[in-house]
């Protein structure tokens, strides 16, 4: 779990590293089976905050089901008291259920908690 660096820079990363592990095949060992995005989408996660362009973004490699929000109480780089504020406006255009799985769904089956 990556934690209190934002999202804004994941998809680039990931896509880099597909694309590293394509074009030099021949000389990486051990070879792996998956994508390094699908390793990231299956064992990942990361927390955000503020980062609407990250949000934007994670649909390009690894949706949300990795993705977890935070308001990063109480540290000055949080959202902390305006969390409401900030997350009407990160996830202004994000679906219903991908807000839900950010907020609430991903945390809980991450940290085995039950509401």
């Amino acid at each position: 779990m990556l934690v209190d660096c934002g999202i804004g820079w994941l998809a680039w990363v990931l896509q880099s590293l597909d694309q590293i592990n394509e074009k030099r095949h021949m000389w990486i060992r051990p070879h792996l089976a998956l994508k390094s995005s699908e390793y990231f989408k299956r064992q990942g996660a990361a927390t955000f905050a503020d980062d609407a362009v990250g949000l934007a973004n994670c649909n390009i490699i690894t949706g949300v089901e990795c993705l977890l929000w935070g308001n990063d109480y109480p540290h000055d780089e949080g959202s902390f008291p305006y969390s409401r504020a900030v997350i009407e406006r990160v996830f202004r255009d994000v679906l219903k259920q991908e807000r839900k799985m950010s907020l609430h769904d991903n945390p809980a089956r991450l940290f085995g908690c039950t509401v």
